[in-house]
């Protein structure tokens, strides 16, 4: 199970800034820029301003260039996602503040760091559709694997998941984790964290399970067999196949109870037909089978070479189980 979403994707306005970046109220002074991102003037590392109105401030939470570090260096990718109605202001705002990216070493402007900038005003849900078509991403994977922090009032689902207003029917359906940070404020690095531990113990429960798996078919001859392996000719027997299979089964997981967590599976034909089976009636094969550790298996046609009858007792020597068959 991972430990961190693949993505996380950061609100604007009472998130990543306090204040609000407004059109209609930015750029509006007697000595206004006629571009109206060319309003933005920094103040500090942490302030921008409105040239043509000082009133007009924004300030970034002093966390934020340490929060989005560690998404980078955790190797998710950072988005923007908000509903502010101009991208340009936004975006410069993202150049004045700066961050260090992990992987460089260097301070860089924000917005450089930024996979998928999605700062458009329509339902939320659009912005992470338009993310899952480009990053390509499972879609199971990326809504389980998704974390938006926004600064809007929540509504709390479930005991563990919370998904804001506005989100509560669009984003909410894609499987988003919504962590709520107070718009005085900004996020925090701790509702960070907490937001990451929400993620790990609810959104990354619903990630796919992995099942490792292991399957062959047709090993009823125990003795030396010839064979092509990339292209040459090979002599391979029932111990060779063994030392093969564990080497496969070697790389698995181990699981509480002490065994590995995944599936030999068999198809069928066990024991017929080969040159023991003609004297043995497939009575060679069972312990083989079974010290090969097969978990699950079903019968093939050629089981039934010496009869129902026959088939049953070896069948009953057997551990496996055989929920179906192969014929």
């Amino acid at each position: 199970m991972s430990k961190f979403p693949k993505l996380v994707a950061l609100d604007t306005d009472g998130t990543i800034f306090t204040g609000q970046l407004d059109q209609n109220v930015w750029g509006k002074g007697p000595t206004a820029a006629s571009k109206l991102s060319d309003n933005i003037h920094k103040v500090d590392e942490f302030t921008l301003e409105d040239k043509s109105n000082r009133d007009n401030k924004i300030k970034m939470n002093p966390d934020i260039p340490r929060i989005i570090t560690d998404i980078l260096s955790k190797g998710a990718s950072l988005a923007i996602v908000s509903r502010n109605t101009s991208k340009a202001l936004c975006d410069r705002a993202l150049y004045y503040f700066h961050t260090k990216d992990p992987n460089s070493g260097e301070t860089v402007s924000i917005i450089k760091l930024v996979r998928y900038d999605e700062v458009v005003d329509e339902p939320k849900s659009e912005h992470f559709k338009r993310i899952h078509g480009w990053s390509k991403f499972n879609y199971s994977d990326m809504v389980s694997q998704h974390l938006l922090f926004s600064s809007r009032d929540l509504i709390r689902v479930d005991p563990q998941v919370l998904f804001d207003d506005e989100a509560q029917q669009d984003v909410s359906n894609l499987g988003v984790v919504v962590n709520k940070c107070s718009p005085q404020t900004g996020l925090s690095f701790e509702t960070y964290s907490k937001g990451i531990a929400r993620w790990v113990e609810n959104g990354a429960s619903s990630s796919p399970t992995k099942l490792s798996i292991a399957h062959f078919n047709d090993v009823y001859q125990v003795g030396d067999q010839k064979i092509k392996v990339d292209g040459q000719q090979e002599t391979i027997d029932v111990t060779k196949f063994a030392h093969a299979l564990s080497t496969i089964t070697s790389t698995w997981e181990q699981r509480k109870d002490g065994k590995k967590d995944g599936l030999i599976v068999f198809s069928g034909d066990l024991f017929s037909p080969s040159t023991e089976s003609s004297v043995t009636r497939g009575k060679h094969m069972p312990p083989v089978i079974d010290g090969l550790g097969v978990d699950v298996g079903c019968v093939g046609n050629h089981e039934f070479d010496f009869g129902v009858p026959r088939l049953q007792e070896l069948i009953r020597d057997t551990s496996f189980v055989r929920p179906t068959k192969s014929i």
